[in-house]
């Protein structure tokens, strides 16, 4: 019996010692606190990924209706985001950093912000561009190849295409270019060598206006469905950004990285709600 009692005793002090040590400790809560983390950040439970089309000012948005209103923000609304991000603590970073933490890769600076720009109009490079400098941000823009596609219009400056010249001019540790489709077409609704030639395109020849390798796409107006999906890997693609709502984590499926849409009526209020501690578990930094 007392040889039974010393071994219960020994286990029992062998438990307490394992556990204060914090080996194989039970997996953090999402929202614990980060050791080291500046300012008390604590544990987002994942990469928010934010999506943008055009920017406006304030006035030309007032003209606007319907969809235009969704998918054009005033420029001075996109600042006050880019200053409320940097109020939080939020870290921009590119595609490559975000795709290698959802294949369990390394791990991003805390909390981190991928910032994406659909399409590939003028207005990334003359109004976003400058604020994303000024905030010390960065953004991967998702460029759509054929300047006579629907989403363009030369005569608005809002909506023309960035000329080739422009393209290869980009700072990619600011604006990083990637796919969006040749046409920006309905890729499900497209026969598979319609689909193969406009992924095809759209890599090849970003690929050559920029002399780097195009290794992400966003799939135009979430038009997609799993033969999409297959093609895209087969065609040479790492990753494809959806507009599916969520956070990406470690285990997601990256051909089918989540992103936000941010509509150009959403307030500060709004935003604040979607960066901020029910979503994100961050705290600001004052």
């Amino acid at each position: 019996m007392k040889n039974f009692k010393a071994v219960g005793i020994a286990l029992v002090a062998a438990v307490a010692a394992l556990l204060s040590s914090g080996a194989d400790a039970p997996t953090r809560s999402r929202n614990t606190a980060v050791p080291g983390s500046p300012g008390g950040v604590r544990d987002s439970g994942g990469i928010i990924c934010l999506m943008y089309h055009r920017f406006v000012t304030s006035a030309d948005y007032a003209g606007l209706a319907g969809d235009e209103r969704v998918y054009s923000i005033p420029v001075e609304r996109f600042e006050e985001q880019l200053a409320e991000l940097r109020r939080w603590g939020y870290r921009a970073i590119g595609a490559d950093e975000a795709v290698a933490f959802a294949r369990g890769e390394g791990r991003p600076p805390h909390p981190a912000v991928l910032i994406t720009i659909d399409d590939g109009n003028r207005s990334a490079l003359t109004m976003a561009e400058p604020l994303l400098r000024k905030y010390g941000m960065r953004a991967t823009l998702f460029v759509t190849t054929d300047p006579c596609a629907f989403v363009f219009d030369a005569e608005r400056p809002d909506r023309a295409r960035l000329t080739d010249d422009e393209i290869r001019s980009l700072d990619p540790r600011v604006l990083d270019v990637q796919a969006h489709g040749a046409t920006h077409r309905p890729l499900r609704d497209l026969s598979d060598r319609e689909l193969a030639a406009e992924l095809r395109e759209s890599r090849e020849v970003l690929s050559n206006l920029t002399g780097r390798r195009v290794a992400y796409m966003a799939v135009p107006g979430n038009w997609y469905d799993e033969r999409v999906l297959t093609f895209a890997r087969r065609e040479g693609y790492d990753a494809v950004f959806v507009s599916d709502r969520g956070r990406i984590v470690p285990g997601t499926n990256p051909y089918r990285m989540p992103r936000y849409t941010v509509q150009g009526y959403k307030s500060l209020g709004g935003f604040r709600k979607l960066i901020a501690p029910g979503a994100a578990g961050v705290e600001p930094t004052r």
